[in-house]
């Protein structure tokens, strides 16, 4: 773990994020209802689907010191974003608006409220590379 207390280890599929529930782009839609939250997941899965991506959840493993988020990467050509299933909606939402961010869903029809997670600004965690 760096100094700052952000955990620098990054595979291609997984983050390491702090112990600490300090995401910063999750902020903006934590205060919808967990109903809406739950749309807004899906939306977003079948965005990914349409995308060309496998949209997986799994138990994903943890080691001491940081919590596992899930990702997106590439096994054997198959773009895959991996969702961990012990995870809360809000941070299944995180995962995939990190995974989609660059990729092209102007030619995909979202709803309003998905589109607006996509126009704001695409925060890091400090002292790293790594979106939040």
């Amino acid at each position: 773990m760096a100094a700052n207390g952000v955990s620098a280890k990054c595979d291609s599929c997984v983050r390491g994020i702090p112990q600490i529930d300090n995401r910063a782009m999750g902020a903006s839609y934590r205060r919808r209802s967990a109903a809406t939250v739950r749309l807004l997941v899906a939306e977003l899965r079948n965005a990914a689907e349409r995308l060309g991506y496998t949209v997986r959840e799994e138990k994903l493993l943890r080691e001491v010191g940081y919590r596992v988020r899930g990702g997106g990467c590439v096994v054997k050509g198959t773009k895959m974003i991996f969702l961990d299933r012990e995870a809360s909606p809000e941070t299944h939402l995180d995962v995939l608006v990190d995974v989609l961010w660059d990729e092209p869903l102007e030619e995909l029809y979202l709803s309003p409220q998905a589109r607006e997670l996509f126009r704001q600004p695409r925060l890091r965690f400090p002292g790293t590379n790594e979106a939040a």
